[in-house]
């Protein structure tokens, strides 16, 4: 049996006592309940003990000492929490007979109190640490803690683009060591200049606390917003500075990873652009096709170019879009949750993203029907095998490609779980022989990134130029 998570549990019964008591709302919207998970987060878990190792390159015989401060911040940290939960049960009485204006209120006191609490633990355990240190560990404190700060406040981000960890791109890139030590002093850049955007949108957040509070507590639409309003422009300035950093970073590094890079940085920021198709694979599919003659290989060919500018183009639209218009997505649904409150009718309208995206898949579709339509029905049965899975109830469903992006920077397969595919760079797969005997054109550009800057690519083959087609064989 799974056992539950006491913070989900005590959340959840913290936040079902105003959603039963009072009138439907939308506290949770203005950014109160962040706040909110935010009192019951614990600031260090034990994993991050390897991050204190590593960063602070501390001694064997600092490692049990600093262990021990962890456990001694973790009982604190649980003690306080039960305190909190037991406060919480002991004020039910005080809520069930509470107007309702009230009850918002009354949930809140022990966990402001503890809040403040919360944080002074903080304080106390970073002091404890750095009271274990030498002059030399003391030196790399400030990038350990612009780290730790990346780590535990990136996580919190809402807007595509805000959460991603270039440092870690980077990184995860393994470049020549050379490489990665010329890009170092750009990378510290980047870190400070992230650093100052989280440290200013976390003082905005919390600044603007007791407003929110205020705004839950008196269901006051109009404050709520104007804090939401506040918050969510500190929030893109966070992913502002992260796009210009890709950008910065593409053109700093060499040019044969510039590319890889950048799509692989634009997929993790912005997985719905980039959400993963069949299509990809059933080009792929062709090049191993048997039988095809010169004219589908021609059609095949002229449909992938056409499909691979059109979804690149397409793509970095919806980025644009998200851009421009996410950041008033939170309020658009408050604003609807207040307009259905007063008519008693849902609204819900498709924005400019939604229509991008329709129009994504509508490329994805029309692009099947078309290599479809190519294909005898024996061809279509022969060369589409094997791009149909089983989901768990037993039923046969299209296979939608890699986690991550419309093309994997794995050159021989599917990524692992934790790697993040990519959609704009299609790396060389292993080599068929060419076509030559048969006579058909090899005078094809063979990948989307020797096109142009970042185009996203596949096995870097055309149609046509794999050996197993029979008639090569023969």
């Amino acid at each position: 049996m799974k056992t539950p998570n006491p913070l989900k549990t005590l959340l959840a019964s913290i936040m079902a006592l105003p959603m039963l008591l009072l009138t439907p709302a939308s506290h949770g919207q203005f950014g109160g309940a962040a706040g909110i998970a935010d009192a019951f987060r614990a600031d260090f878990l034990a994993r991050d003990m390897q991050l204190f190792v590593e960063q602070l390159r501390l001694e064997d015989w600092q490692r049990p000492i600093i262990e021990m401060l962890f456990e001694d911040y973790r009982t604190a940290f649980d003690g306080g929490v039960e305190q909190v939960r037991e406060e919480i049960q002991v004020n039910q009485s005080r809520i069930v007979a509470a107007r309702p204006e009230q009850v918002m209120e009354i949930i809140l006191e022990p966990i402001t109190a503890w809040d403040v609490e919360r944080r002074a633990l903080k304080e106390q355990f970073l002091n404890n640490v750095k009271a274990q240190l030498s002059g030399e560990q003391l030196k790399r404190w400030p990038r350990f803690q612009r780290t730790l700060r990346r780590d535990k406040e990136l996580s919190k981000g809402e807007l595509d683009g805000e959460s991603i960890d270039l440092y870690v791109s980077i990184r995860q890139m393994r470049m020549p060591y050379e490489v990665e030590e010329t890009i170092d002093p750009l990378l510290v850049d980047y870190e400070i200049e992230l650093d100052d955007a989280l440290i200013a949108r976390a003082a905005k957040i919390d600044s603007l606390q007791d407003e929110l509070k205020d705004a839950m507590t008196r269901m006051d639409y109009d404050a709520g917003l104007r804090a939401q309003d506040q918050i969510m422009a500190a929030r893109t300035r966070v992913r502002a500075i992260q796009d210009a950093w890709i950008d910065r970073l593409a053109d700093a590094i060499p040019t044969e990873y510039a590319a890889e890079f950048r799509a692989r940085a634009l997929a993790e920021a912005y997985p719905r652009a980039f959400r993963p198709t069949i299509v990809p694979k059933m080009f792929d599919k062709m090049r191993e096709c048997a039988d095809l003659s010169n004219d589908q290989i021609n059609e095949f060919n002229l449909a992938e170019d056409q499909f691979d500018v059109e979804m690149t183009n397409l793509e970095m639209e919806i980025v644009a879009s998200i851009r421009s218009n996410q950041p008033e997505e939170a309020r658009r649904r408050v604003e609807r949750l207040i307009e259905q409150k007063r008519t008693g009718k849902r609204n819900r309208t498709a924005g400019p993203t939604d229509e991008l995206l329709a129009k994504k898949k509508d490329l994805i579709d029309e692009t099947k029907n078309r290599i479809n339509g190519m294909l005898t029905p024996e061809q279509n049965a022969e060369c589409m095998k094997g791009l149909r899975t089983i989901t768990r109830d037993g039923k046969k469903v299209p296979h939608e490609g890699r986690t991550g992006g419309r093309r994997s920077w794995h050159p021989l397969g599917d990524p692992p779980p934790d790697s993040v595919a990519t959609p704009n760079f299609r790396p060389e797969k292993p080599e068929f022989n060419n076509r030559q005997s048969s006579g058909r054109s090899l005078d094809r550009v063979t990948t989307r990134s020797s096109k142009s800057k970042g185009a996203a690519g596949g096995s870097g083959k055309k149609v046509g130029e794999g050996s197993s087609n029979k008639k090569n064989n023969e």
